[in-house]
């Protein structure tokens, strides 16, 4: 069955497909020039594409990386209003095929099937905006020109209209950005759900952020961590987290955790983190430039003790001066509860 709706000013349907495969093309440029970028918030201000630079996305993924629960704008390049080659009106369809397996790399040229529960969605127009909604999967982004000329009452025979297409294989990914990096809006929600996870137990928490179908969440309070982490890490004989070489993949671990429990009270948070270098550095330069400066206040500086942020140190102790109140968190956006997450699922 065909089920039609609207997405801003974007026709967007969404019809059953069956299991098959073949091979993505490079979205940057199809068939005599057509092609298309994949833009959010961090992009459009000037963050580099995700992904740039890691071989597994050049290889596997000629799209690129998107963003789950976050909304993405496809924009046609090289597109026409009319056909140069016999001056007939053209408009865009974009397909959008979910549940993609990439069975082997190669660029461009990268193979890939589809699952028994595919779905493609499309969108009319040289500009879609579409929201992905599972880490981890892989997507197909097909653009295809159409000479509007074919229409029949009032749909486009897409087989023999076509003019041009470009294709590219994306995957969906949660991003991991250094806490200054983060939108206002992002960081806004982060410390909010962190306001949650201090002021709300484990056993009201889960039964307050249970899926729609009453499922249990992964979600944990803030005291649960400390105590684990205080648990495992209390005797200086046999200090479990620090003391060799589980350090890393111990506190990766808690980190994944942790970063689920945020998920489960707003499913658009990524775990940030925060690189203490700069503040290192900004510190040195100070000591650089004036050997009495006070290079322990310089690095109180940092936009991370912020009132808003993580607030101002208390010695002796490094308690936020942040309020934390449940009612606090926004409720804007209704909350959609992801899968659990692997670290396939990570960029």
């Amino acid at each position: 069955m065909l089920r039609l709706a609207f997405f801003s000013t974007n026709c967007c349907s969404i019809v059953s497909r069956q299991p098959g495969s073949g091979a993505g093309t490079d979205g940057a440029a199809g068939s005599e020039g057509l092609g298309f970028s994949l833009i959010n918030e961090y992009t459009a201000r000037g963050d580099a594409p995700v992904g740039t630079g890691y071989h597994w996305v050049v290889d596997f993924y000629a799209g690129g990386v998107v963003e789950p629960h976050r909304e993405t704008t496809l924009t046609a390049t090289g597109a026409y209003d009319t056909d140069p080659h016999d001056s007939a009106k053209v408009t865009y369809v974009w397909t959008i095929v979910t549940n993609v397996t990439v069975s082997s790399g190669g660029g461009s040229d990268a193979t890939w099937t589809t699952g028994d529960d595919s779905t493609e969605l499309m969108y009319v127009g040289e500009k879609a905006i579409h929201t992905f909604d599972t880490p981890g999967q892989a997507y197909r982004i097909v653009l295809t020109e159409l000479a509007e000329s074919s229409k029949a009452e009032g749909r486009i025979d897409i087989g023999q209209a076509t003019r041009r297409t470009a294709s590219a294989l994306v995957v969906c990914k949660y991003v991991r950005r250094e806490l200054r990096r983060l939108t206002d809006t992002d960081r806004e929600i982060f410390f909010e759900a962190m306001a949650v996870l201090y002021s709300v137990s484990t056993n009201v928490g889960q039964k307050m952020f249970a899926t729609h179908d009453g499922l249990a969440t992964h979600y944990k309070s803030a005291h649960d961590f400390v105590e684990l982490h205080n648990t495992l890490s209390g005797q200086d004989d046999c200090d479990h987290l620090h003391g060799g070489l589980g350090f890393l993949t111990q506190h990766a671990a808690m980190t994944h955790s942790f970063e689920l429990s945020l998920q489960s009270i707003d499913s658009r948070l990524s775990m940030p983190y925060w690189d203490y270098s700069i503040d290192a550095a900004r510190s040195a330069a100070a000591l650089r430039a004036d050997e009495n400066a006070d290079a322990l206040k310089v690095w109180y500086q940092s936009e991370v003790f912020q009132e808003d942020w993580f607030g101002r140190p208390r010695p002796p102790h490094t308690r936020s001066t942040r309020a934390a109140s449940p009612t606090s968190r926004s409720t804007s956006t209704p909350r959609t509860t992801p899968s659990p997450s692997s670290p396939a699922s990570r960029s």
